[in-house]
């Protein structure tokens, strides 16, 4: 057995079969086209990856209106006969949430066609949860308000997928600290939403930043009943999907998750990790 032959057995082994949150150059911030994504999953041993676009509703959002279903649709399309019997390709889409865009975002979807949908929070009430947009503002007002958005999200009944449960820890990490040991009876909550609307929770490993959720979280889910959890990379370039993918897989397991969620066309499987 060759070096090459040993290690390309040992990434099959170590790494999750499936990435349900990769971005390309569809969404405003990817580097990376779809098709080289798809070439580096192959490299990988993967079996299955989803496509998460970005779709923005805050107006002042870099990637607002940046997001073309049509073409994106299109591209999954020729991808699917380029790497069909070798990669399973998903069309899924990121969707940024605040509750008082809820309208105009079941208006959006409503004629199109995903695999699965992923709702994730990036801003409370306008304010870009960043280390900057948040300096100086009050932890103790704003918290409550970030988790009646993820509250908001799970009751929604639109996503198949909560993304990144603690954003704030991975973007602001100041203003995370300022408030945290009062933030378990609000994660609480969500988790016992997510838990019986079954929708999964992401376990999202983002290259070079924290993951999310952290592991007391994530046994905390599975003590409570949780077995829905997808594993997403957040990867915005092809380099960055490896490494991402075995820390998601080493923190499921660690957790005592053996089984991770699919979708296609947005109905739900569970396969082994």
């Amino acid at each position: 057995m060759t070096n090459d032959q040993g290690q390309s057995r040992t990434t099959k082994h170590t790494l999750p079969k499936i990435d349900l949150h990769i971005h390309s150059t569809f969404s405003v911030d990817g580097l990376s086209s779809p098709e080289e994504i798809c070439q580096e999953a192959l490299k990988l041993g993967l079996e299955k990856i989803g496509f998460a676009e970005h779709l923005d509703f805050e107006p002042e959002d870099v990637g607002y209106g940046f997001f073309n279903y049509a073409a994106y649709t299109q591209a999954i399309q020729a991808l699917r006969r380029k790497f069909a019997g070798r990669l399973t390709i998903l069309k899924g889409l990121e969707v940024d949430y605040q509750d008082f865009f809820e309208s105009e975002v079941r208006q959006t979807l409503t004629n199109w066609h995903f695999d699965y949908l992923i709702g994730s929070v990036h801003y409370i009430d306008h304010i870009m949860i960043s280390e900057g947009s948040l300096a100086g503002k009050s932890a103790r007002l704003l918290y409550p308000r970030y988790f009646h958005h993820i509250r908001a999200c799970i009751d929604s009944g639109l996503f198949n997928i909560l993304g990144h449960l603690d954003y704030v820890r991975r973007l602001a990490p100041k203003f995370a600290n300022a408030f945290s040991g009062d933030l378990m009876p609000m994660v609480k909550e969500v988790l016992t939403l997510l838990i019986r609307g079954e929708m999964a929770l992401e376990i999202s490993t983002k290259a070079g930043e924290l993951a999310l959720p952290t592991p007391q979280v994530l046994s905390l889910y599975r003590e409570m009943g949780g077995r829905l959890i997808t594993l997403g990379s957040d990867c915005h370039q092809k380099s960055h999907l490896k490494d991402s993918l075995e820390r998601a897989r080493s923190l499921a397991l660690s957790a005592g998750f053996t089984e991770v969620a699919t979708f296609e066309a947005g109905r739900m499987k569970l396969v082994p990790l």
